[in-house]
């Protein structure tokens, strides 16, 4: 099935790793996006992502993750220096909300730290 999906021009799904939430197979897309394949309908959907996360520069790293059966993104702006934690709280009508905000101070502007959460550890964060 997923031999057969077309994506609007331009698109198309990016490196990392699919991630599987709610029955679908999830992917970001290089136009920010999300592709999702519902494995039990053999179905796909395309839908945004946040638009706080979606608008801006093109210095931030979007990463989509799975935690406790949700799916959390995160999003780290090295030109504003923050990180933010979004949870799809409603996957039927794609809500998202956001759940941390992490302004990171000292970082040296012209050649900031290259970081990335390795796991979640707090329940009350996703």
């Amino acid at each position: 099935m997923l031999d057969e999906v077309k994506l609007p021009y331009e698109e198309s799904l990016h490196r990392m790793t699919k991630v599987s939430v709610n029955g679908s197979l999830h992917w970001l897309t290089w136009k920010r996006n999300i592709f999702a394949f519902d494995v039990k309908r053999e179905s796909y959907y395309l839908f945004p992502l946040p638009l706080p996360v979606s608008e801006g520069n093109d210095n931030k790293d979007v990463r989509l993750n799975e935690y406790k059966g949700k799916l959390p993104m995160t999003c780290i702006d090295r030109e504003r220096n923050f990180m933010e934690i979004w949870i799809m709280e409603d996957h039927d009508r794609k809500q998202w909300r956001k759940k941390a905000f992490d302004k990171h101070r000292g970082f040296n502007k012209e050649k900031p730290p290259h970081i990335s959460p390795l796991a979640f550890c707090n329940a009350d964060v996703c």
